[in-house]
């Protein structure tokens, strides 16, 4: 252990300089190596049976997986009340929800098409 003394002379700072240095270099060795033990678990295991394997997805670099992708229904398009997707800009109305532009405000009246062609309306929820 280091002594302090009152007085520091040149030489107990060239010390205390020294000795941080080398505690410094020390902690980076130390973690340095953990960093890279760390790093190790991080490769995907390689079981020897395919059947135990977990399943893994294939990501084309073209194409990255950012987020979970959710189906996305065309404007306007009618569908269930219980739709079990989230969607961002809704129009409520007695037969269903539908997808309208974000840029429509909440409590504005809009409307949904069926399938058959049929205008059905409603009013924006969120």
């Amino acid at each position: 252990m280091l002594a302090v003394r009152r007085i520091a002379t040149p030489e107990d700072t060239n010390l205390k300089l020294k000795s941080a240095s080398i505690i410094r270099a020390i902690a980076l060795g130390v973690l340095g190596t953990e960093l890279a033990a760390g790093a190790a678990d991080l490769q995907p295991p390689r079981p020897s049976d395919p059947r135990t394997a977990p399943m893994q997805v294939q990501q084309d670099p073209a194409h990255p997986i950012l987020a979970q992708e959710f189906p996305a229904p065309p404007f306007y398009q009618l569908l269930p009340h219980h739709y079990p997707y989230p969607l961002i800009r809704t129009c409520y109305t007695y037969a269903g929800i539908c997808v309208i532009p974000f840029t429509i405000q909440p409590g504005t009246p809009c409307y949904c098409e069926a399938s058959n062609g049929v205008r059905v309306s409603g009013v924006c929820t969120k």
